[in-house]
């Protein structure tokens, strides 16, 4: 996975950006230890303790768009 972090919020935690995956398989957010759910074509979500939350897209072949909050 190689990650491209293009912006971030003030306040809570939030981050998005683009990734590559050479395998072209969705990842989490720096590939954290987490299970993605399916939720709509091409979308992906994950949530973890708290109220630490993303989703990923495929935005083209093994390109993905994501966002993450904590």
């Amino acid at each position: 996975m190689y990650e491209f972090t293009l912006g971030y919020g003030i306040g809570d935690r939030q981050y998005w950006g683009v990734y590559y995956s050479p395998d072209d398989v969705p990842l989490p957010f720096q590939n954290i230890d987490v299970q993605l759910s399916a939720d709509g074509e091409g979308v992906w979500t994950w949530t973890e303790v708290g109220d630490n939350h993303g989703m990923t897209k495929k935005i083209a072949d093994r390109w993905y768009y994501f966002e993450a909050g904590f």
